[in-house]
């Protein structure tokens, strides 16, 4: 029961939905954003979804029959990094389109993180195997922080929540032995510190 609850939380929480959740925080709790034209929404939202969530599943069966790997989950370490530098490429593509949109830079700054995250990501895991949903929840979390300290919104309720299913998923992973603390504490510095720095950068 708990095995099968712990995988449902893994699969939920998987790390390909987390640049569109952020999207959907940032233009329903950013000010710089909320005002923006219901078209905008919706073209934003079309980018990021099928860059970050269409391509990627689009590949997935490439990748099985040319057995990448066996399991969307991407269980064993050498079965992420050619996966992940893809998502890497169409991660890259979306942050590119958003940049000639035009778009405010707090939504195109947090894209660009995810490109260097998941790059990161894809070359720590040529030697070992980080935590992706670390990674992912991490940046979500840096998200929220940035927009509570720079006064963009208020979701201290959405903050909160966040590190509530933080510590779920992260603890379902270990749970389910795919990953070591380390390996999760690793994965949440990753995403927390490079959208961190990338937004405050840009």
């Amino acid at each position: 029961m708990l095995k099968n609850l712990a995988q449902a939380v893994s699969v939920v929480f998987h790390p390909i939905w987390m640049p569109i959740i952020g999207a959907f925080i940032l233009l329903n709790h950013s000010q710089l954003l909320m005002l923006l034209p219901n078209q905008v929404h919706r073209a934003i939202y079309i980018i990021i979804a099928s860059s970050t969530i269409g391509f990627p599943l689009l590949m997935l069966p490439i990748f099985i029959f040319r057995k990448t790997f066996k399991m969307f989950q991407m269980t064993q370490k050498q079965e992420r990094y050619i996966p992940l530098f893809v998502m890497a490429i169409f991660y890259f593509f979306s942050y590119y389109t958003l940049s000639r949109l035009n778009v405010p830079g707090i939504l195109t700054g947090f894209i660009l993180g995810v490109f260097i995250s998941t790059l990161i990501a894809a070359v720590v895991s040529i030697w070992w195997k980080i935590s992706l949903h670390g990674v992912g929840l991490g940046g979500i979390v840096a998200l929220l922080v940035l927009i509570l300290l720079f006064r963009h919104g208020y979701p201290e309720g959405l903050f909160f929540q966040a590190l509530i299913y933080t510590g779920i998923v992260l603890s379902a992973r270990m749970y389910l032995q795919q990953h070591s603390l380390l390996q999760v504490v690793t994965g949440f510095l990753c995403g927390f510190l490079t959208i961190s720095l990338t937004m405050l950068i840009y």
